[in-house]
């Protein structure tokens, strides 16, 4: 029976080999607690992950409610304005066709003024291609008649002689160049019609201007109705005076009749109701003369520009207006009123207008030889 037995078995154990599986044993308990510990940990971490995509969820959740109700309504909302959006698109769809309707009568009436438009310039071209064809004696013909027409209306309607002379004189320039027999007859007119305008004597608008000025100037120094009058009664006074003291003590009347002479004699000096004969007149004060001198230099302002644009009648009016009022503020009995008031009619009876002579029949032998029929 102990011949059977393992050799190793009946051998005594080794005792470093003991140790050895004591320490196996150990590690494979520490790594089981290891093993175990990382278990517990991944479990902790996976609660924690778990709690906050819970929490995580639920907050979407709520927000997405949110959304929800505040969709819900808005969608109300809208749902309850549909009516009032459906009439204001009703009525932008009205205003729309309105505009429309409109835009196509504008257009429609756009295109009938351009059409109109088209069709007179068609014509204009028409005729210009027309005129254009006669040649270019017919378009210098025309232009020499026309000349003719400016020249006429200048010396009938603003009497401008200057204007007239130097259209006729361009006018028969233009017919001498073209040298056309059958216009001798116009040009003849044309010469008998430049001398007669020639001979008409022009106004020296400068010289009437410079008069008028002066006389305007000069009525700052005029005397006003009354002062000569004034003047000489207080000469006769002061003279009287004078007499009374080279008199004397015994040239004075002593008597009391002598001393009422005297003192009814003063009283008469003192209130005066007419000088030689002639009704007193009252001095203007310093403001009215001011004025009347102001308004009489304007007239006679007027008068210049009326002479310078030769309006006769309303030059005349205006230096007329003038003179009547110096006559009846001022005094025309004193030399310098009345030198005054003679330079204003001479310078009057300047015409800025003459009497120009008829030019017409230039023009009328013109469209004679032109249009013959």
């Amino acid at each position: 029976m102990n011949a059977n037995r393992d050799p190793a078995a009946a051998a005594p154990a080794d005792p470093d080999f003991s140790r050895a599986r004591r320490g196996v044993g150990w590690g494979w308990k520490l790594l089981a607690l290891a093993g175990i510990a990382a278990l517990a940990g991944n479990a902790y971490w996976g609660y924690g992950w778990y709690q906050n995509q819970t929490q995580a969820s639920r907050a979407a959740r709520d927000s997405q409610n949110v959304r929800l109700a505040d969709l819900e309504q808005q969608f109300a909302t809208f749902a309850a304005a549909q009516p009032e959006l459906a009439r204001r698109l009703d009525a932008l769809q009205q205003s729309l066709r309105q505009l429309q309707t409109e835009t196509q009568t504008r257009a429609a009436q756009q295109n009938e003024r351009l059409d109109r438009e088209a069709k007179l310039l068609a014509e204009a071209l028409n005729k210009l291609r027309a005129d254009f064809s006669a040649g270019a004696e017919a378009w210098r013909l025309a232009e020499i008649e026309q000349l003719l027409v400016i020249a006429g209306q200048r010396a009938r309607l603003t009497g401008e002689a200057e204007l007239a002379l130097v259209a006729l004189r361009l006018a028969d320039e233009g017919l001498r160049q073209l040298a056309a027999p059958s216009l001798a007859a116009v040009r003849a007119h044309l010469a008998r019609e430049i001398a007669a305008l020639t001979r008409v004597e022009k106004p020296d608008t400068a010289a009437v201007l410079r008069d008028i000025a002066s006389l305007a100037k000069e009525m700052d120094a005029l005397p006003v109705l009354g002062e000569s009058a004034a003047t000489t009664d207080a000469d006769a006074a002061a003279e009287a005076e004078a007499a009374r003291a080279a008199g004397g003590a015994a040239a004075e009347d002593k008597s009391w009749r002598g001393w009422v002479e005297n003192v009814l004699a003063d009283v008469r000096a003192l209130v005066q109701f007419e000088t030689a004969g002639e009704p007193l007149s009252p001095i203007l004060s310093a403001e009215l003369r001011v004025m009347t001198v102001a308004k009489i230099k304007w007239i006679l302002e007027s008068a210049k520009i009326a002479f310078m644009r030769r309006q006769g009648e309303l030059y005349v009016a205006r230096l007329r207006a003038a003179e009547s009022m110096v006559k009846n503020n001022f005094a025309t009995d004193t030399p310098a009123t009345q030198a005054w008031l003679q330079r204003l009619q001479s310078v009057a009876a300047i015409s800025p207008a003459p009497a120009l002579p008829e030019i017409g029949a230039s023009l009328r032998a013109l469209r004679a030889a032109l249009r013959p029929n």
